[in-house]
């Protein structure tokens, strides 16, 4: 998470500098380029966290103006938790958080205005199924099925859209 100069490096996508952060500045830049080529268009972006004191796995998204955007955007996570119990819907959260703008999502959300951008955050260490459910220790296969349910809820999200 941090750069060889000490840098939180999901804190600097806002203010990404070449000399401090070149592979944020070269993530941004490829992404934009993605962008203007009329054969190109992306979807999604996904940047995948652990998380040190939440349980499960959850996921955060920008806030937006447009009711349908926001709809929109409530679309994988809906199908996500349809494919594992390991996420919870409950603790996904859509926000404009001053304090998360320098993050890729809420950065990379004002860059990439058609993207739909997600921080999906995973516990180090445990799963609930509720709050009064034992915390249950996550195991290597765990995260690798967690990857498999994400992969078959974006198969879904595009078996669903209209072409």
């Amino acid at each position: 998470r941090c750069s060889t100069l000490g840098h939180d490096l999901n804190r600097c996508w806002a203010h990404a500098q070449d000399f401090l952060h070149p592979t944020l500045v070269r993530t941004r830049q490829a992404l934009v380029e993605t962008l203007q080529d009329p054969q190109h268009t992306l979807d999604f972006y996904i940047d995948l966290h652990a998380h040190s004191s939440n349980y499960n796995a959850f996921m955060y998204g920008n806030l937006f103006d447009d009711p349908a955007k926001n709809e929109k955007q409530w679309q994988l996570p809906r199908l996500l938790a349809g494919e594992t119990a390991l996420f919870s819907l409950e603790q996904t959260l859509f926000n404009n958080d001053k304090q998360k703008a320098g993050t890729g999502r809420r950065s990379l959300g004002g860059v990439l205005a058609e993207t739909l951008c997600y921080t999906l955050e995973v516990s180090f260490f445990a799963a609930r199924a509720n709050p009064a459910a034992p915390a249950l220790p996550l195991a290597e296969i765990d995260y690798l099925n967690l990857g498999r349910s994400l992969c078959r809820a974006l198969a879904k999200y595009y078996q669903a859209q209209p072409r």
